[in-house]
């Protein structure tokens, strides 16, 4: 992967996370099905013969370019992919001038949640400025 590349985010307002999560969610879904996948595909590289392993890390490293390209457009739109298993992924936004996070997760059916800089996901709550 490109551990070395860092993209920065801006802090967006609640209504702009919630007009680009229509473009974020096709693209964190196949980000989701790829990270299977390649659990799945590493499983068999751990237990190849010689010959296989070439065919099998090349499967690898193509699934890691297309996880890496995904998330770093999901980056360009000012989001972050905190935990591709899940879908999970947060926007920076500002409440009452503090920095805090708009939380999504695969499944919801629209961004209600966000949490402190420093809470996680367990102390989500429900959005409650603009």
């Amino acid at each position: 992967m490109h551990d070395d590349d860092v993209i920065l985010v801006s802090p967006i307002s609640v209504k702009e996370a919630k007009n680009r999560l229509r473009k974020i969610i096709p693209k964190l879904k196949i980000i989701q099905k790829n990270y299977y996948k390649y659990i799945q595909i590493e499983k068999k590289f751990r237990n190849a013969e010689l010959e296989e392993y070439s065919r099998i890390r090349y499967q690898l490293d193509v699934i890691e370019e297309d996880i890496y390209h995904l998330r770093r457009e999901i980056s360009m739109m000012d989001c972050i992919v905190k935990d591709p298993r899940i879908g999970l992924i947060d926007f920076i936004a500002y409440k009452e001038n503090k920095r805090v996070w708009l939380c999504f997760r695969l499944g919801e059916k629209k961004l209600n949640y966000y949490h402190g800089w420093n809470d996680g996901y367990i102390g989500r709550k429900l959005i409650d400025f603009d």
